[in-house]
């Protein structure tokens, strides 16, 4: 299962890059990662709707985001941080144009 390594990896290979006007947080790394409320209010000005499903012994979370009722994509980590970093890059890497920086 993929873990926040993992996660940083396919964003920052998606072509992300914290900029200035984004509230980041590091990771322990060091890696820079966008707050939850970023990827959030991308996903929203990109049309999709957010939902977060916790599995029942609470060892994943899977986002899944949809536009006019069906499921466009999802992705699944250990956490609600890796799922989410996993569904961003997806979003980086479906958009028509390249992804801004900064």
């Amino acid at each position: 299962m993929p873990d926040l390594g993992y996660a940083l990896d396919a964003l920052y290979s998606a072509g992300w890059w914290p900029g200035e006007t984004q509230r980041c947080v590091q990771a322990p790394d060091g890696r820079w990662m966008p707050e939850h409320e970023e990827i959030l209010g991308a996903f929203g000005e990109a049309g999709y709707q957010i939902r977060l499903r916790v599995s029942e012994d609470f060892t994943h979370s899977r986002i899944e985001w949809t536009r006019w009722g069906g499921v466009r994509g999802s992705a699944i980590g250990r956490g609600r941080t890796e799922a989410l970093l996993i569904a961003y890059a997806e979003l980086l890497r479906a958009s028509p144009l390249t992804p801004q920086i900064g």
